[in-house]
């Protein structure tokens, strides 16, 4: 049985307005849980000083907007490589 992308964002709006609930955090429970469909999920931008390599490897770390703020970048122009993601995985570590 499938129901659509439309249907199930309107369940979801319906939900959240009569359970007072914010939909922004059900979409991210259900996305993290795999019960959304591909329309559906969350659009994660890639931002402008990180390679795609480092960038790939921070999100399956689950790295945040803050930790990566922390990483200073030795790639040129500052941009954060795979090398910088891994050192401050390997110091988060040894904390």
């Amino acid at each position: 049985m499938a129901t659509s992308a439309i249907k199930l964002m309107a369940i979801i709006d319906t939900l959240s307005d009569k359970f007072h609930f914010d939909k922004n955090d059900a979409i991210k429970i259900l996305s993290e849980n795999e019960l959304l469909p591909k329309k559906l999920l969350p659009k994660i931008i890639k931002p402008l000083n990180i390679s795609t390599r480092a960038f790939k490897e921070a999100y399956e770390n689950k790295f945040t907007e803050v930790e990566l703020d922390k990483i200073k970048g030795s790639g040129k122009n500052g941009c954060i490589i795979l090398k910088d993601i891994k050192h401050f995985i390997n110091n988060c570590d040894e904390e």
